[in-house]
Order: C-alpha cells, then structure tokens, then sequence
C-alpha cells in the first residue's frame, strides 16, 4: 500500500496513522511537518519513508521499522541523525540540507 500527499499544505499527521499496517510507502514530501507522530513506529511493512521539504526538526523513533529500505528526510531542520543501526535492509538514507550536529549511537 502507498499513501502519497507530496507537495500540499499538510502541517500534522493523525496519531492513527500508525493504524495503517500493510502501508508500505509513505510520501510526504513538499509539505509543512514540524513532526511526524510516534505512532509512525507501528508501521511494521513500511519500506520507504519520504519526507523531504518540510520543517521537521527530529524524527521519531525507526528502531522498529525494520522492513525500512529508503529513508528521506532532506531539507529540513533535523539537527540529530536518527538510530538506523539496527534497521538491516536500509539501502539508502538521504538527508542533506539539515542542521545535522549529532549523529545517533546506532548509526
């Protein structure tokens, strides 16, 4: 399953969002995100997470988003790298443009 609302004025995401158990790509990028909900943790299938152009300064937890394959968080303000030390089928994680001072402890 993919759910794709690039390039609209979206500021929040529902908390039940985490609800969604067969989503395997969520793209959001060109939006207005401050934050993504933690319950984007329960989203066991989810393969691609894109969330480029917005205004996030941290990412949830993805320790438990193991079926992860492509993280996209460019062009924010995330200012630490997110865990992803245990995250085995990561192939690939973009996140330039950000305010990145630290990086996780899993990374």
């Amino acid at each position: 399953t993919i759910l794709g609302l690039p390039s609209n004025l979206l500021a929040t995401l529902p908390p039940n969002i985490g609800n969604l158990n067969n989503l395997a790509r969520l793209r959001l990028q060109g939006n207005r995100l401050t934050r993504l909900p933690p319950t984007i943790a329960f989203l066991h299938a989810l393969k691609e997470l894109m969330v480029t152009g917005n205004q996030l300064t941290a990412l949830p937890d993805l320790t438990h988003l193991l079926c992860m394959v492509e993280l996209s968080f460019a062009d924010n303000k995330v200012e630490e790298m997110p865990d992803v030390g245990g995250l085995e089928k990561l192939q690939e994680i973009w996140g330039y443009g950000n305010r990145i001072r630290r990086v996780g402890p899993g990374f």
